[in-house]
């Protein structure tokens, strides 16, 4: 031992350096794996397993760095040698950690703990494992002894089962993703396979084995399955994985050399020689590195672009082009360029509006169009197909995986499926012009395997943007080029009108060029209006919301307090609705509206109206009426539309009604709706289709400032006020009663008004009455597996939590079987509710855990995520109720309906169940959900 720990005995030894590094670096990863979840057995066992290869890597550099071949042989018989022998044992448990099959196979894995124990053991007092150590060219390393064979063998038959663990798994395995998981992990696990070619020198065959390297990059390998299990594709692990070796291989290799050459002068030269060269190397390394490196990140697709630079020298370039020919090359060598995107096609409308052909088609020889005559399908596409329609009215890059979440596919799901599979793409970008689809970009996978990001489809919105007025204005070029060419084959005596009719061109393809400008600049200002308004006014809107109901949820507030607060959370969700109300106005210029029909009852919707207005009208002490005729109960239609309306109309009122005046409200039912709507169009009452559909007829009538008939024309024009004296007081930007008409006429009713200055007005609007049937009150009571149900509902999310970064953890403690009695669509909607908002509200590359275990009484279910909103608290945060929509973003999914907290809480209670949420540690919320045993 006095040996070992003698500093004498070792000297500087280059060959050294490098297993120390990677035992460094094998140790870090396993501290970082450990670190990430130190309860998990699969973390553990990997911590096991890089401790035995770490220890190996750092012994063998003690060896290397050792002077004499005693302390070499000390640090090899009693140091290096336990770590090696328990390196593929330590890799066969964490490979059945990781596969969930420990118990199976508990008593071979004891069996090989206890075998290589026993090898330690007559290494350590005997020479027949290993003998002695010899010198070799980089060092001291160990001689075999006379049953070494045998060691190396268990050595290599214990490897081999865990390359047969992931092989039987990955023939197991269902699952797509993790079936491809565990074939590259398999991959891998061959790549390190190579390092059993250290034992060769055993044998006194002399080859320097770099078997630091395969170690090194396997570990790596594990690493990322373990730490990004399901945040990434593992292809993109691989592919950064070879960069890395090319990198290394590029340092290493010219430093080999260097070594080799310089180790005849090391004798020769003295120390700070030696030192001053190895300075020099370093810094004509550190030149060539930084030379080297860009092309080696060309190499493999990782070099990233300004892609608004990229934009703009777009732009640019395409002015010098002449033709949709070179522009379609242009825009597709540009795309291919930037993202390493492959499968890159740009399909444009041909002159008879029948197809969407592909550019690859022009210019081909002969041999080439024979071929596409024979398989037109592959280059072209129907223009009525079922996708390209509904993609002309969505005008959005739609990416492949996204399309089960987008509302406006659902009904030609297959149709989208078939075409992004026609074209091997995974990203779509429609180019539209003036409302017309011109052309269609489909992009395949990135050469580099990594995923499309949000700056990628940002840059691809841009860019459609730009393309569509640049392949406008390419089109009529090629027009007029073509009719250029058609008038130079005309008589002389046509010579004036040709030149009269090109001039007439030039000057509407000029001014044509001047419109797309302007029209660019204006839907980039509405563009940004509307993004800030919804950034900056929905987020204090919705810390007011949220923190009304911290306070409603709270306790011990008095009556008066609790309404108080009920109209600040009241007014702030109005408030939040207008908004959304009005970044829909586009949508309902583009006819692109959507509506969300619930029967509601009439006076809940006046109620509400009334109380955000209140203060005013209790400001102004104006007398407010409300008359509902008892006919009138609830009605069918868009609540949230039907609210506006009101809220817009009382808001005038009691706007421009001065002090002390009147404004009243008055509900009643018409019996014949067509009728009534064909005499507010102006037709023939008599030659009209009478309906006996029945409608509300609605009023709010003021005592105010009125309306001179000269302005009754300029009322519900958008932007657009009256120009009277009392109005001019008063800020607003014209919108209300323009949105109202076209909110009224989009639920299929009419809107009108009878006015005259200094005498109030009266404003009706009248709606359809939609019947529906009574909905069923008695829920269908079953038996249901509730591990089953669940394990369902997660695999369900893991795509969509894959697109967002997060990992998804399901696991079921306790008895295997968990039978509940309740109604299956019921319970399985407040599943997917918890689970969706889990995933939702989850910080990228965080875990959502999903415990279901068993209590005495029934069975518990625990959500746990992190929480990406600081502020969120309440439960009706969590569980929404409100058309998602409504709010601008995206249906989760389009097979479920939310639950609200309070539904699901007297679901759950009409089971004696329950459900509560609580903190759990810092940025950690947990859902309890409790069901009773069968």
């Amino acid at each position: 031992m006095d040996s070992i720990l003698n500093p004498s005995n070792y000297s500087f030894n280059i060959y050294a350096v490098f297993p120390l590094i990677a035992s460094i670096f094998v140790l870090f990863l396993g501290f970082l794996v450990l670190s990430k979840s130190p309860k998990s057995i699969t973390h553990i066992t990997y911590f096991i397993f890089n401790l035995s290869v770490g220890l190996y890597q750092f012994t063998e550099a003690l060896i290397f760095f050792s002077n004499n071949k005693e302390t070499a042989s000390l640090i090899m018989k009693y140091f290096c040698l336990p770590p090696i022998s328990y390196i593929t044992v330590n890799g066969y448990f964490f490979s059945l950690a990781m596969l969930n099959k420990v118990k199976e196979q508990r008593s071979f894995l004891i069996t090989g703990y206890i075998l290589f124990s026993i090898f330690i053991l007559y290494g350590f007092f005997t020479d027949l494992i290993v003998a002695d150590v010899h010198i070799t060219p980089w060092g001291y390393y160990g001689t075999a002894g006379r049953y070494a064979f045998l060691f190396i063998a268990a050595f290599i038959i214990y490897g081999l089962l865990v390359l047969k663990s992931f092989y039987v798994a990955y023939n197991t395995t269902a699952a797509s993703t993790k079936r491809l998981q565990i074939q590259y992990m398999l991959i891998g696990l061959v790549f390190g396979f190579i390092s059993i070619l250290g034992f060769l020198p055993w044998y006194r065959i002399h080859i320097y084995t770099f078997e630091f390297l395969p170690i090194t990059i396997y570990v790596s390998i594990l690493a990322y399955a373990i730490v990004k299990y399901r945040l990434m594709d593992i292809r993109t692990v691989f592919h950064k994985t070879a960069a890395w070796a090319v990198i290394l291989a590029i340092i290493f290799i010219p430093i080999y050399i260097v070594i080799i050459i310089l180790h005849d002068w090391e004798h020769i030269l003295s120390r700070k020689m030696i030192a001053v060269i190895y300075f020099l190397l370093f810094l004509l390394f550190y030149a060539y590195l930084r030379n080297i490196h860009p092309r080696i990140d060309h190499l493999f697709q990782r070099r990233r672009y300004n892609l608004l630079k990229v934009i703009d020298d777009f732009v640019e370039e395409s002015v010098k082009l002449k033709g949709i020919e070179e522009l379609s090359r242009f825009t597709c060598d540009t795309i291919k360029e930037t993202l390493y995107a492959e499968d890159i096609f740009m399909l444009y409308l041909n002159e008879k509006r029948t197809k969407y052909i592909s550019m690859q088609q022009i210019n081909r020889s002969i041999g080439q169009l024979l071929n596409q005559l024979m398989n037109t399908e592959s280059i072209s596409i129907d223009a009525d197909n079922p996708f390209l329609i509904e993609l002309e009215g969505y005008n959005n890059v739609v990416e492949r995986k996204g399309i089960p979440f987008i509302r406006n596919f659902v009904s030609v799901r297959t149709d989208a499926e078939s075409f992004f599979a026609k074209f091997r793409a995974e990203l779509c970008v429609p180019v539209l012009f003036q409302n017309q689809l011109l052309a269609v970009i489909t992009i395949g996978r990135k050469k580099n395997l990594k995923p499309f990001d949000s700056r990628d489809i940002e840059m691809l919105e841009r860019l459609k943007l730009e393309l569509a007025v640049i392949m406008s204005n390419s089109m009529l070029y090629d027009n007029i080029i073509k009719l250029n060419k058609e008038l130079m084959g005309f008589n002389e005596t046509l010579d004036n009108e040709v030149k009269r009719r090109t001039a007439e061109l030039w000057d509407a393809y000029t001014k044509l060029q001047e419109q797309n400008i302007l029209i660019k600049e204006a839907d980039r200002l509405k563009s940004e209006f509307l993004a800030n308004m919804s950034h900056e006014l929905r987020t204090p809107l919705n810390s007011v919301i949220g923190f009304s109901e911290i306070l409603l949820d709270t306790g011990g507030i008095d009556e008066k307090r609790k309404k108080y607060i009920l109209n600040i959370q009241t007014s702030g969700r109005h408030l939040l609705e207008i908004i959304n109300e009005i970044l829909d106005f586009s949508k309902i210029e583009a006819g692109r509206m959507s509506t969300n029909f619930e029967e509601f009852p009439v006076n809940l919707i006046f109620d509400e109206a009334v109380s955000v207005m209140s203060h005013a009208i209790l400001k102004k002490r104006l007398s407010l009426k409300v008359n509902i005729n008892k006919e009138v109960s609830s009605v069918v239609s868009d609540r949230t539309k039907v609210k506006q309306i009101i809220y817009n109309l009382l808001a005038n009122a009691v706007k421009f009604t001065p002090e002390e005046g009147s404004v009243q409200i008055t509900a009643k039912i018409i019996s014949d709706f067509g009728l009534r709507i064909s005499e507010l169009d102006g037709r023939d009452g008599q030659s009209a289709i009478r309906s006996p559909q029945s409608a509300i007829e609605i009023s709010v009538k003021d005592s105010g400032i009125g309306i001179d008939k000269k302005d009754h024309d300029k009322i519900f024009k958008p932007f657009m006020q009256v120009d009277g004296s009392l109005s001019r007081s008063y800020e607003g930007t014209g919108l209300g009663l323009a949105l109202t008409k076209r909110l009224v006429e989009f639920l299929g009713g009419r809107i009108w008004f009878e006015s005259e200055s200094g005498k109030g007005s009266t404003f009706y609007f009248i709606l359809p009455v939609k019947q529906v049937a009574a909905k069923a009150k008695d829920m269908n009571i079953v038996s249901l597996e509730m591990s089953q149900l669940v394990q369902g509902v997660v695999s369900m999310f893991e795509m969509e939590a894959g697109l967002k970064d997060v990992s998804i953890n399901f696991r079921n403690e306790g008895e295997e079987i968990k039978t509940v009695k309740a109604d299956k669509e019921l319970f399985r909607g407040i599943i997917i509710n918890l689970i969706n908002n889990a995933v939702r509200y989850s910080k990228n590359e965080e875990d959502v855990e999903v415990l279901l275990h068993d209590d005495t009484d029934g069975y518990f279910l625990e959500i746990e995520n992190t929480d990406r909103v600081a502020n969120l608290s309440t439960p009706s945060d969590l569980f929404l109720t409100e058309s998602r929509e409504s709010r601008g973003e995206a249906a989760p999914r389009p097979d479920y309906k939310p639950v609200s907290l309070a539904e699901t809480k007297e679901i759950l209670k009409s089971y004696n169940g329950w459900i509560n949420m609580e903190r759990r540690g810092e940025g950690r919320f947990v859902v309890r959900l409790f069901m009773p045993r069968q």
